[in-house]
């Protein structure tokens, strides 16, 4: 094991610019990914008693769910201005991801059900002559 040393005054500076590192780290972390400081968040429920049989899901009535629930949080008329408001750079060459969680049956399980209609939402999203591409959205588990 090779063995380097240090000065005294290498250490200082090292520490020192570390220090400042932790201490300013998060001000260089795009907003994007930090956690709202005292902005608030806008919640949207939407229920219907027809969206599962007791043994299914029923897409076409998860699909009417969704397109509500999407202009109800955008405040949008339609569900293609709606997606256009949350994805405002939306091109015909853009991947989505949509993560679902269905190991995690017990207390928040994702479903097939209502992904496959979420994506067919966006799908349907005019850009320019035609419409997003249903092939650009990826939906996945592990």
């Amino acid at each position: 094991m090779k063995s380097t040393a240090y000065s005294r005054r290498d250490f200082l500076r090292t520490g020192a610019a570390a220090s400042i590192g932790l201490a300013t780290g998060s001000i260089w972390v795009p907003k994007i990914i930090r956690a709202g400081g005292n902005e608030t968040s806008r919640v949207v429920i939407v229920t219907d008693e027809q969206s599962f049989d007791g043994q299914n899901i029923q897409p076409d009535v998860v699909r009417v769910m969704v397109d509500e629930g999407i202009k109800a949080l955008t405040d949008a008329s339609n569900p293609s201005d709606a997606w256009l408001t949350i994805f405002p750079d939306l091109a015909p060459d853009m991947g989505i991801g949509i993560k679902v969680n269905t190991i995690n049956h017990t207390y928040l399980p994702s479903h097939p059900g209502v992904a496959y209609p979420l994506a067919e939402s966006l799908a349907d999203t005019p850009l320019g002559p035609a419409n997003f591409p249903l092939n650009q959205i990826v939906i996945w588990d592990r």
